[in-house]
């Protein structure tokens, strides 16, 4: 439904500033709904990133190659962003893309860093109250689950 919606709002003026946003809403929508094959073509069909989103095309691009078994070239993608220290941690579908993508290809060691990183850190007992993430995380993360609930 989304991506029949975006569609139908889609620029078809190349130049306009708003096409590369469209197109990577449109490949996320596609992720998310398991139809990497599109994505990857919206992704693909993407000349120039502005801004920020270089990082983030990257990353869904990889994601897509993940998802139709691309191994070697989503790993070579993820393995650049990770090099850089850019939002593989944040992103916890591509985290768990490029976990799954680092075992089959025999990279055990980062596959269990990612994997860990998914899980994040084990809560922690903080007098009555018990943390689900760590204490040094940004407060707006945090939650607090009172003993007993």
């Amino acid at each position: 439904m989304a991506q029949l919606q975006l569609q139908q709002t889609f620029p078809r003026n190349a130049t306009d500033p708003l096409r590369p946003l469209f197109q990577l809403l449109l490949a996320e929508a596609s992720l998310a709904g398991g139809q990497d094959e599109p994505a990857l073509n919206q992704l693909l069909n993407l000349d120039r990133w502005p801004g920020g989103l270089a990082d983030i095309g990257s990353l869904r691009r990889a994601d897509a190659l993940a998802g139709l078994g691309k191994t070697e070239e989503a790993l070579a993608l993820y393995l650049a962003l990770e090099a850089e220290g850019t939002l593989l941690d944040e992103q916890r579908f591509s985290c768990n893309r490029a976990a799954f993508i680092a075992f089959k290809a025999g990279r055990y060691k980062l596959a269990n860093r990612l994997y860990k990183s998914i899980a994040g850190n084990p809560p922690q007992k903080i007098r009555s109250k018990t943390w689900c993430c760590s204490p040094s995380a940004p407060r707006h993360s945090r939650r607090v689950i009172r003993a007993g609930e």
